[in-house]
């Protein structure tokens, strides 16, 4: 029997993201609940929320980020231990960890999986340094061979849908939500451009997660060969053992630390250009539509500074909002961005063209809209018919 959409309840299940991961809480949650839903958001943390937009979010501690053995043994029990005492309608689940329980909870429970796949794993295995090249290959498969028990399978891509069966494939963009950036989406000559007059600077900024990988392999050479006006700042998550790259005797590369979502939008408007910038190996040569950064430097009406990725390229060229640079050649990349920001009027006109296409084109609304038929497909439907998902949700760019 098909139930009334007030009575749904979606859970939304990771054992690796925050309570407050942008993603599953800000967009997949929140497109839920205001669909008509009840969202329950499982993850980490210490933050139980009850009732807000109608999400209910339970934080279940720190997970271990060092011995995937004891994640899989310990964590991943209470986080079935929640998802059982919450009854869904319909289970999204964000790790892949989580990919075993799932197969028994569908067989058991008769409830639809969708399983939110937010890395390509086949190549994303290969940036994980805990790992081999050929156990990172064994689980990739794993990977794949469970993902095909579950009834959709959502990815950030076009890219990593060539590794999906098409008919349970969706491709949902890593897109931010319009109405979270509305009130900040101005082309970013305000705050920006002061500063750039009264201290002669130009400050670049990276937001997520910093890593050698993404972007510490450059900084430094890049600010070497760059004028001394040149600055960049970081935010995000950043390993105790990768601190030693920002160590610089001019104070040129500055490390903020982690902060909340919420600021996010405020601290990037003070910015004159936002830094896309990944190492050239398999890991990130597929960037493009799941580099949420690179839409919010849009939002925000930043010009982009981008690896020089056929994904990258192609976005960025589209929507006319910035450069894309060789991180193979420091001396060349820098160059692009000095003409970037001293050719007049060059910058701002990107910033406003990133602006204009995220407005239009770049933002989560089709995205959430989409999400939203799927689940509501999933749960009238129910375990007993096997779905060509394609019915409701194309398998198709936004």
């Amino acid at each position: 029997m098909t139930m009334q959409q007030s009575e749904q309840t979606v859970v939304l299940a990771s054992s690796a993201h925050s309570v407050d991961d942008d993603l599953i809480v800000h967009r997949y949650a929140v497109s839920i609940a205001q669909a008509g839903m009840h969202a329950v958001v499982i993850g980490c943390g210490k933050m139980r929320r009850t009732g807000k937009n109608a999400v209910d979010v339970v934080g279940l501690g720190v997970s271990p980020r060092h011995g995937w053995l004891s994640r899989l043994l310990w964590y991943d029990w209470r986080v079935w231990y929640v998802i059982l005492r919450n009854r869904p309608d319909v289970l999204i689940i964000h790790t892949p960890d989580l990919l075993v329980g799932s197969v028994f909870f569908r067989a058991v429970k008769h409830v639809p999986v969708i399983y939110n796949a937010q890395e390509n794993w086949r190549v994303k295995l290969g940036d994980r340094g805990w790992i081999t090249a050929a156990a990172g290959r064994l689980l990739a498969n794993v990977e794949l061979l469970l993902s095909r028990r579950t009834d959709a399978i959502v990815v950030t891509d076009e890219v990593s849908a060539r590794a999906y069966p098409a008919e349970r494939c969706v491709v949902l963009p890593n897109y931010p939500r319009l109405d979270q950036w509305l009130g900040h989406c101005s082309p970013t000559v305000s705050g920006a451009s002061e500063v750039l007059i009264k201290e002669h600077q130009t400050r670049l900024v990276y937001v997520g997660t910093i890593s050698f990988n993404r972007g510490l392999f450059i900084y430094n050479s890049l600010l070497d060969a760059l004028p001394r006006s040149y600055f960049i700042h970081l935010y995000g998550t950043l390993a105790a053992s990768d601190g030693h790259y920002l160590e610089r005797s001019d104070g040129r590369l500055v490390y903020h630390g982690q902060v909340p979502f919420a600021e996010i939008p405020r601290i990037l408007k003070q910015y004159d250009g936002g830094l896309c910038l990944f190492r050239d190996i398999p890991a990130y040569r597929y960037c493009g539509e799941n580099t949420t950064k690179l839409f919010e430097y849009m939002a925000v009406g930043i010009p982009v500074i981008a690896s020089d990725f056929p994904g990258l390229r192609t976005i960025v060229e589209r929507a006319a909002c910035g450069i894309c640079i060789s991180v193979n050649d420091t001396v060349c990349a820098a160059e692009s961005v000095k003409a970037l920001f001293e050719e007049p009027g060059r910058a701002k006109a990107c910033g406003s063209s990133g602006n204009r296409a995220f407005r239009t084109s770049f933002n989560w609304e089709g995205c959430s809209r989409r999400l939203v038929e799927l689940v509501l497909a999933l749960a009238s439907r129910g375990m007993d018919q096997e779905a060509d998902l394609l019915d409701t949700c194309e398998h198709q760019h936004l």
